[in-house]
């Protein structure tokens, strides 16, 4: 049998084989072999069945391409394969992921260059602020330790140099920066006045003003700051006298 109708009846052969193939899940190999007459059969559940080809012309033989010869596990193996359309199917969806896995493959290069470690940002540690200088007479706080301000109590400050009778008095008082303080003064001998507002400055400090009166005795002293008051004294000396 020559090769061209070897071909032939292989192919007129694809039903019996494709059942023949379905079956032999069940049992032993399923095989096509020729004898030595050239006959070919099929090889089944321990029996052998014949195989007769359909006749066909040359010329409708020739419409169909030569695909060369093929053996008879071959022939199984190629009835069993996926048809046409979902052996395309494959590659193309393969195609596809490699060519997102190239994409993303450039991308990369492109972001990081070749030979080049990638960087990592790292955060630059903060710094600490440097310790302001103390005021003078106050302790130093540890290096890189808030500040912290005790509040104040306002109170009066000591007087500065002899308040007479018949004189002008100063008197400073002590509070929060920016606190707004009003002053009541009642000499020793009279009525309680007021004797204006003032503002602390920056040190919180504020200072009045005001005539003592011809009494020398003891003053007493009222200072209003909002909801906080403070009292206090002054000595007033005799005209022409030391303060006591």
């Amino acid at each position: 049998m020559n090769r061209r109708m070897f071909i032939t009846v292989v192919l007129a052969a694809v039903g019996l084989v494709a059942v023949a193939h379905a079956a032999s899940a069940q049992g032993e190999p399923v095989r096509i072999v020729q004898t030595s007459d050239g006959t070919l059969y099929l090889l089944k559940n321990s029996a052998h069945y014949a195989i007769v080809s359909d006749a066909i012309d040359d010329e409708e033989l020739a419409m169909y391409a030569d695909g060369g010869a093929i053996g008879g596990s071959e022939l199984l193996s190629a009835l069993t394969a996926p048809s046409p359309s979902t052996a395309l199917a494959g590659p193309a969806a393969v195609g596809d992921t490699a060519q997102t896995g190239v994409s993303e493959s450039t991308a990369a290069a492109q972001a990081t260059p070749a030979g080049q470690p990638e960087q990592q940002v790292v955060s630059a540690p903060a710094q600490p602020q440097a310790c302001p200088s103390p005021r003078v007479g106050a302790k130093q706080p540890a290096c890189g330790a808030p500040l912290t301000s005790a509040p104040v109590s306002p109170h009066f400050l000591p007087a500065r140099g002899p308040t007479t009778a018949g004189g002008t008095a100063s008197v400073s008082f002590q509070a929060a920066p920016a606190t707004v303080c009003s002053l009541n003064y009642q000499p020793p001998s009279g009525s309680l006045s007021s004797v204006g507002d003032q503002t602390a400055d920056a040190n919180g400090v504020m200072t009045w003003t005001f005539p003592t009166g011809n009494q020398s005795g003891t003053g007493s002293l009222q200072a209003v700051c909002g909801d906080v008051s403070a009292s206090g004294s002054i000595q007033i000396a005799p005209s022409g006298g030391a303060r006591r």
